[in-house]
């Protein structure tokens, strides 16, 4: 058994390595981790986490090699190899999201796992140190966002680091509308976090027609046509949103010409098929209006019937 005062040394060394938490953790707030953490050993093959799996555990890698890879149409892709000092998670345990990766070891290693209640309670008892994580996760927020998007998987490595540094991160509140029908908004979003949905005015009724999850966009239409926007889109919950605004993205789609050719045609065909449900929707209230017709002539009748009116 080691004694707690070498898994502290051994613990604090690592962390002074980690980018996100070096300089921002008090001797403290790693002993904290260390002592309420597990320290476990992980055998080349492992899967510490799956992409799309619902599990906020930490993970910081004390020793051993990982790799982080996203499964995609055309196969898994590797996003970064990880070792001594990174932490695997923070992104799944700050936004309470999906694991956007999966990671597993190369090589044999050691990690200390972390309760996603040790951490969120470490972050909720110190303002500044969440504000100061979340804002250093966001360019690696904005960029793993991006890479889920099938339509940006055939970018090389210089043109996704520009649509990175074109890409901002924002907040939305449950209940937020973030598009609007009718209105000219030349923006495209992409979500990392949350759930929106979708939804049409027809006839003076609201139809939801999608529901929006983490890794899918919207607003592409608009933002190739400068026509107006087709749906609205609201927030069902707490989201995280990488916005990609107008000009600047405008132009990187021109230089990128195969991205901009599959954008483009993504987005004309949703606007197609959103054209189709109107139609379909609109029809089938026509319909029923028409059934409420008959039924209230029918009953008006059988009641005149039944005074013996016309007889």
């Amino acid at each position: 058994m080691l004694k707690p005062e070498v898994v502290l040394a051994v613990v604090g060394k690592v962390v002074k390595k980690n980018k996100l938490l070096g300089d921002l953790l008090s001797t403290g707030q790693v002993a904290q981790l260390a002592s309420q953490g597990l320290l476990r050993p992980v055998d080349a093959g492992e899967v510490l986490c799956r992409q799309g799996q619902d599990d906020k555990t930490l993970y910081l890698i004390i020793d051993g090699q990982m790799q982080a890879s996203v499964a995609g149409d055309n196969g898994s892709r590797t996003l970064a190899l990880l070792g001594a000092g990174d932490i695997i998670g923070e992104l799944a345990g700050l936004f309470m999201m999906p694991r956007i990766a999966t990671v597993s070891a190369t090589r044999p290693g050691l990690v200390l796992e972390i309760p996603a209640e040790i951490f969120s309670a470490l972050l909720d008892s110190h303002s500044a140190l969440r504000t100061a994580v979340i804002n250093r996760c966001k360019n690696r927020v904005i960029e793993t966002a991006l890479r889920c998007v099938p339509l940006f998987a055939d970018l090389d490595n210089a043109a996704f680091h520009e649509l990175s540094y074109l890409s901002l991160l924002v907040a939305v509140e449950p209940g937020t509308v973030i598009a609007h029908e009718g209105q000219i908004e030349r923006h495209m979003y992409v979500v990392c976090h949350g759930a929106a949905r979708v939804h049409i005015a027809v006839d003076g009724r609201e139809v939801t027609t999608a529901l929006l999850r983490p890794g899918e966009y919207f607003g592409e239409y608009s933002l190739f046509t400068g026509q107006r926007r087709a749906a609205s889109v609201s927030a069902l919950t707490a989201m995280q949103l990488v916005t990609l605004e107008g000009e600047a993205f405008q132009s990187f789609l021109d230089e990128n010409e195969g991205t901009g050719m599959q954008l483009n045609r993504a987005g004309l065909q949703r606007k197609l098929n959103l054209d189709q449900a109107r139609d379909e929707l609109s029809l089938a209230q026509a319909a029923q209006g028409r059934l409420r017709q008959v039924e209230d002539w029918l009953i008006n009748l059988d009641g005149d019937v039944a005074r013996g009116v016309g007889g």
